[in-house]
């Protein structure tokens, strides 16, 4: 949407809400920045040792339960807002917490499973618990026990680091037993493996060797699984991250608070979306009567902020486009993001002309979305110079413009050109 009003020099006024906070951002041509000049903040990461050995909040067990679910569905190595940085832990503890988790994942001693049946996935999600909330934490605490001390003679344990303890698989368990489920199901799905019988009987039959071995599945997965909080996939999330948080002694919550964290989800506020909606109206009223009316426009649009915790309610003047100026023909000629240099649909050889003609810089490449139309170093792109850019690129019914990205020799990149059709 931005690059569209980019290109047609369009109005565009945004809106949006999270929880209660709230902002408008009016984009006027030739007047404002883009919507993409500027960028939201980043969340705050959580340090890689707090998530996998040491977490004291349910907020740092859901970020392992996302972990543990692109390591085995999806194949992702560390969650998106894991920080693999170092935190407060000193090196020591650091050395010690790498060794506790290369040992978990030893390839010595593991027997091969080639997931085909029901029973199959039983043995693998049982092992499965037994690896996550029983031989990790076994290790941990065999590393640093609860009396550990640290050099300075002080208890390792202490606060905010909480002392784990293990736990062992119970079929008399609600959650236990949620777990094997939910890590069943998304086994099933991964491999194409049906489940046919209830899996609490199956649960029922299960011996205690199945979880002490350590499995390694040696069919190919039929297909990689991506976290969906709105499907059954938030049932291994929930499980997960309670267990996790049994382990470390921390509050349990419900499947309703643990997914809406998971996806990110922050509960829309009424009053909040009313205020928001009134504000774009607001603009768009203004922006209709600049068209007919004389106004100062440097200070008649405003981009608002709000915050109803506080309650803040802050309007300030949009931001300028950046302005860069560019000497052509002895004359200084500025250009913003808003700028539009019109070319007509001629012949690649005649256009690349004009344009270096224009600039007084040889073409190096140009090219239109993805897609290269001309590099100056390869000799295949020759072949299109005798067709109009309307013939080599694949047009939509109806369309008038092509925006061009075009590179010149200096090294300098241009996205303002634009073709008349």
């Amino acid at each position: 949407m931005d690059s569209r009003c980019l290109l047609l020099n369009k109005c565009m006024i945004d809106g949006g809400t999270l929880g209660t906070k709230g902002h408008v951002q009016v984009v006027i041509p030739n007047l404002t920045e883009s919507y993409a000049s500027s960028r939201d903040m980043e969340n705050k990461s959580i340090p890689l040792c707090t998530i996998k050995s040491y977490p004291n909040t349910l907020e740092h067990c859901i970020e392992w339960a996302l972990e543990q679910f692109k390591l085995k569905f999806n194949e992702v190595n560390v969650s998106e807002s894991v920080d693999s940085s170092k935190s407060e832990d000193d090196n020591e503890e650091s050395d010690l917490n790498e060794s506790v988790h290369s040992s978990n994942d030893t390839t010595e001693n593991q027997i091969e499973l080639k997931l085909t049946k029901e029973k199959d996935l039983l043995v693998i999600a049982l092992s499965l618990f037994n690896d996550y909330f029983t031989l990790a934490i076994e290790k941990l605490l065999k590393t640093f026990p609860p009396n550990h001390k640290t050099k300075e003679g002080l208890l390792f344990w202490s606060p905010p680091k909480k002392c784990p303890q293990v736990i062992q698989f119970d079929k008399n368990d609600n959650l236990h037993v949620h777990f094997v489920e939910s890590t069943m199901k998304l086994y099933s799905e991964m491999y194409n493996v049906p489940i046919f019988s209830d899996i609490k009987k199956l649960i029922n039959e299960f011996t205690d060797e199945i979880c002490d071995c350590n499995w390694k599945i040696v069919n190919e997965p039929v297909k990689l699984l991506e976290f969906d909080k709105d499907s059954y996939h938030s049932d291994f999330i929930y499980t997960v991250s309670n267990l996790r948080a049994r382990n470390y002694s921390i509050k349990e919550n419900s499947k309703h608070f643990i997914t809406g964290i998971a996806g990110r989800i922050i509960p829309a506020i009424a009053t909040t979306t009313a205020i928001v909606s009134g504000l774009i109206v607001l603009e768009i009223i203004k922006y209709l009567n600049s068209m007919i009316c004389e106004v100062n426009k440097e200070d008649y649009f405003k981009n608002s902020f709000l915050d109803l915790n506080l309650p803040l309610l802050a309007s300030i003047d949009p931001i300028s486009p950046i302005v860069n100026k560019y000497n052509i023909d002895n004359k200084e000629i500025n250009f913003n993001i808003w700028t539009k240099i019109y070319f007509d649909d001629v012949q690649l050889s005649i256009l690349i002309k004009e344009i270096e003609s224009y600039f007084k810089s040889e073409v190096s490449m140009i090219s239109v979305d993805n897609r290269i139309v001309y590099w100056d170093m390869v000799k295949k792109y020759d072949d299109y110079k005798l067709k109009k850019l309307s013939e080599i690129i694949d047009c939509v019914n109806g369309q008038k413009y092509i925006n061009l990205t075009v590179i010149f020799d200096d090294e300098i990149e241009r996205e303002n050109i634009v073709i008349k059709l």
